[in-house]
């Protein structure tokens, strides 16, 4: 994917939280499901991840790769929602999450999760593994 995304430019309204997160789920291979998120994960959006995530896991790929290199806030409601996944995938079925930025990486190691995940830098190292 090229470009840049861009936050989205919010009004006085309060957003909806369709409007801070935007997940898109691909198969870059048939064994593989890549979930990725751009914009913000907290209270409000951790929900839908959680729910994405569940549908990417019905086919029951060998591999979930996590892509949270756009993302610009994680909160511990999304690090809970990975951890819910983590805790329930079926058999067979590993978890790489691609956390680059200040925004994710380091949430990963300040709660202690950096060697609980595994984490790599770009989603063709996770893809490669």
């Amino acid at each position: 994917m090229t470009g840049i995304r861009r936050r989205p430019a919010l009004s006085g309204a309060v957003p909806s939280p369709a409007a801070l997160l935007t997940v898109e789920i691909s198969t870059p291979r048939v064994d593989t499901v890549v979930v990725a998120g751009w914009g913000e994960i907290d209270d409000a959006t951790a929900p839908r991840l959680r729910a994405e995530l569940a549908l990417a896991l019905r086919s029951a790929p060998r591999l979930l790769v996590v892509d949270l290199a756009e993302v610009w806030f994680l909160g511990s409601a999304g690090l809970n929602a990975l951890t819910i996944i983590r805790d329930t995938l079926p058999g067979g079925t590993r978890l790489r999450i691609v956390a680059s930025g200040r925004a994710t990486r380091r949430v990963f190691e300040l709660a202690g999760l950096g060697e609980v995940f595994d984490l790599y830098p770009t989603r063709d190292a996770a893809l490669s593994g």
